[in-house]
């Protein structure tokens, strides 16, 4: 019924428009189609096989399912280091876009990522987007999480104790083996999206993490007790939420229940004002209600939730 391909160059911004056009209208999609099409501009040259590298940068494709040479439905695929891609999909909840040649384009685009090396293939969605939900389970999307969105201004945010006997080294050639055995070891028993566990080797995962967000080595951090590595905390510069973001924080499973996690947030609020930061922000899954806990005692509010699906190797 369509053609499951990328579009042609003189269909590119068709396809773009799309994408942009969910859930929003008039002047603003021709905004965010602008944004988009600046976007794949400036990422599109290169091989996503080579973009999907640990060490690779950003890149993008496009995919349309189009029927008379017109878009039915399109998918831009953003690869990202450490083997991961996004999708930035077009909507069926207006009734424009027909769900079983979105879950088809969705399907095309994933398994050609997932062909080029990619490891996990991911996407977010509205809790609401009915429509587009069963899309991707058509096109062979597994549910990952449900992702709480949070924020505290950091004039709320509880302020350090003075009770932790924590001490903090910061991510440095010499510590970079310490993070990644500090990472691994907070897997263990890990009630954040527990599924990934395993998928990818710590480099990638390391890399990724660089990745969210603007790196700054001295944001990072692991969290020793008795001088053997406890936990580990990873912010990063979210510019679009004006934030620091905790982009991981872990607790190794054999210092669990000894108030850690309240330490660590207290310490991220310290790092966050130190670099002049207004606010923290952070993703948790629905389901870890222990980070849950800790997080609205520090004074986290949510601002919305996202469902997650993968589709991996």
């Amino acid at each position: 019924m369509w053609n499951l391909e990328h579009p042609p160059p003189n269909k590119q911004r068709e396809a773009l428009a799309l994408i942009a056009a969910a859930g929003r209208s008039g002047t603003d999609v021709d905004r965010a189609t602008d944004a988009l099409e600046a976007f794949f501009t400036s990422n599109s040259a290169g091989s996503p096989s080579r973009v999907a590298t640990a060490a690779g940068a950003v890149s993008a494709t496009l995919w349309w399912a189009s029927e008379n040479d017109t878009a039915r439905a399109a998918v831009l695929v953003v690869f990202s280091p450490g083997r991961t891609a996004l999708l930035l999909h077009s909507s069926a909840q207006d009734g424009i876009v027909p769900p079983a040649a979105l879950a088809d384009v969705l399907a095309a685009a994933a398994d050609e990522a997932l062909a080029r090396r990619v490891t996990i293939v991911q996407a977010l969605l509205a809790p609401t987007a009915h429509l587009d939900i069963r899309a991707y389970g058509d096109a062979g999307f597994a549910a990952l999480a449900e992702l709480i969105y949070m924020r505290t201004p950091l004039s709320d945010a509880t302020g350090p104790t003075g009770e932790t006997a924590l001490t903090y080294r910061t991510y440095s050639a010499a510590t970079h083996d310490d993070f990644a055995t500090a990472i691994t070891d907070t897997y263990a028993g890990s009630l954040d999206c527990p599924a990934l566990t395993g998928l990818r080797d710590i480099g990638d995962v390391l890399v990724s993490h660089k990745a969210t967000g603007i790196f700054r080595p001295d944001m990072w951090s692991i969290a020793y007790s008795d001088g053997h590595p406890a936990g580990v905390l990873l912010l990063n510069e979210n510019t679009s939420a004006q934030a620091a973001e905790i982009v991981y924080m872990g607790v190794g499973k054999q210092y669990r229940g000894r108030h850690m996690g309240r330490d660590l947030v207290q310490y991220a609020a310290a790092v966050a004002r130190r670099h002049r930061f207004d606010a923290l922000c952070l993703a948790v899954d629905a389901a870890n209600t222990p980070a849950l806990r800790v997080y609205k005692a520090a004074g986290f509010i949510e601002t919305h939730r996202r469902l997650a699906y993968m589709k991996t190797q």
